[in-house]
């Protein structure tokens, strides 16, 4: 285990809520990064918080108005919610004694005690004992340092029929399929590495959490879900029954056939059986099926254009959160996964064209393209492959 080391606090500000937690200028003096703080804070993480804030306004303004965020570290999601929407109770929890004593001192700078309770405790300890006690909450938020799989479970227990858990991950090699062995370990998902990898395991997040919630006759379905940076992060709808857990796992989980000479991919609905090893239809080469893994949208398009308008606007990653709620809006109802038009102009040995005439050029021939939120250079469509390197070919000898 990495050593810690002990610091001083410094005062921050973050949407409207100020905090104290642990000097990150100091610990970068040291030679150390913000994993060393002993009252962690991430300034990089704001916009998964503007988004948090906008999904619970959401919720709220819906009659939904209690939260429990299970892992606070410094508290500055627990005192954003307090602050900067209606919410009426919180509950801001952390294992760490240290933590859990800055949250309390950061309750009393903002002034929202009457709001926000404060207890040290284990996150699976504290969602198993709140769920005993029937005091579930309309929103809960896991975000662990790393896997949200050791917490899953008991955090599925603390969310309210009809409440929404948000989860992040931040354990990258597995999900991302570069650690195939960790992946099919913790996740129950065969895969690997590709060049839209962060989609990949965006989905494979997802489809755990929904496999997790049909275990408790529970359906868990996406609201929305991005990958931004080093994290996923998505937030899901819970609701009881079984029926429904199974309809799931039936229209909405499945496979992707991925070829590795071409880059081609096509997906399979439903996860009951491993699909046969195809051939592609572009050139021919074994294709290797990869899941089971979420093959729907990651986003209700309804419930992500609320979600839009109710973003802070008074915080620093207001435009970026915007930027990706807008995009992801945009994505929905395309097959999954996009195309690197990168790596397809290098295997073309070509120079990369600008994506905007590429979803130009798409779309005047009936296809639907856009941008993909995780990969500037990323194209999601229903074109195959073949009629996207055609494009390439096209726009590059024109330059």
């Amino acid at each position: 285990m990495e050593e810690r080391v002990s610091i001083d606090l410094k005062l921050y500000t973050e949407g409207r809520a100020k905090f104290y937690a642990s000097d990150l200028d100091k610990l970068k003096r040291l030679g150390l990064d913000y994993t060393n703080a002993e009252v962690f804070y991430n300034p990089k993480m704001v916009v998964n918080r503007d988004i948090a804030v906008a999904v619970l306004r959401l919720l709220v303004s819906e009659g939904k108005d209690t939260a429990l965020d299970l892992m606070a570290a410094s508290g500055v999601r627990a005192l954003r919610f307090a602050l900067e929407t209606e919410v009426s109770r919180i509950l801001a929890n952390d294992r760490n004694p240290l933590c859990a004593a800055i949250i309390q001192r950061n309750v009393l700078l903002n002034n929202v005690r009457e709001k926000v309770k404060v207890s040290c405790d284990d996150a699976n300890s504290l969602a198993e004992r709140l769920c005993t006690q029937g005091d579930r909450y309309w929103f809960v938020d896991l975000d662990p340092f790393g896997s949200p799989i050791p917490f899953l479970s008991s955090t599925l227990k603390a969310v309210r029929n009809g409440g929404v858990l948000a989860v992040t991950a931040t354990d990258e090699p597995p999900l991302f399929g570069i650690k195939r062995d960790k992946l099919l370990r913790a996740y129950g998902v065969w895969g690997r590495k590709t060049d839209y990898c962060k989609e990949f395991g965006l989905r494979v997040l997802i489809g755990y959490i929904v496999r997790e919630a049909a275990k408790r006759d529970l359906t868990a379905r996406p609201l929305v879900g991005h990958v931004t940076g080093h994290y996923v992060r998505v937030y899901l709808s819970i609701e009881r029954g079984a029926k429904k857990a199974n309809n799931l796992l039936r229209e909405s989980m499945g496979w992707i056939e991925h070829c590795p000479t071409c880059g081609n991919r096509s997906f399979i609905k439903g996860m009951s059986e491993i699909p046969d090893k195809g051939f592609c239809t572009e050139c021919g080469s074994k294709l290797i099926p990869m899941g089971p893994l979420w093959i729907d949208d990651f986003v209700d398009v309804e419930v992500g254009k609320k979600i839009l308008e109710l973003i802070p606007k008074e915080s620093i990653g207001f435009k970026e959160s915007g930027k990706i709620l807008a995009t992801l809006i945009e994505e929905s109802g395309l097959p999954p996964f996009f195309y690197s038009l990168e790596k397809e102009s290098s295997g073309l040995k070509l120079p990369t064209p600008s994506t905007r005439d590429v979803l130009r050029e798409l779309r005047s021939l009936g296809y639907k393209a856009v941008r993909s939120h995780i990969n500037e250079k990323g194209i999601k469509t229903d074109a195959p492959l073949s009629q996207l390197k055609k494009i390439i070919n096209r726009l590059s000898s024109k330059t």
